[in-house]
């Protein structure tokens, strides 16, 4: 599973019919009741730190400032 990441799982189980079981009987109660979890797996530590992060004054007279940098290589989100 990926770091920080949303998932849902369903999960049901089912049976096969028993001998002596009426059809009716077996359609109404061959698979159990749904589960239903959505959950977000933890964050990594570390993996929104960027790289090559440069800053540069680009005007003199009107302080302006240009800053860039690397996205990192395996965010979290």
């Amino acid at each position: 599973m990926r770091h920080f990441t949303w998932y849902t799982v369903n999960v049901w189980a089912c049976r096969e019919k028993h001998e002596n079981e009426t059809q009716g009987d077996y359609e109404m109660s061959f698979c159990s009741p749904r589960a239903h979890y959505t959950f977000r797996t933890m964050e990594k530590l570390n993996a929104d730190v960027v790289k090559n992060l440069n800053v540069a004054v680009l005007n003199k007279t009107q302080p302006e400032v240009n800053v860039t940098w690397l996205p990192p290589e395996d965010p979290n989100g």
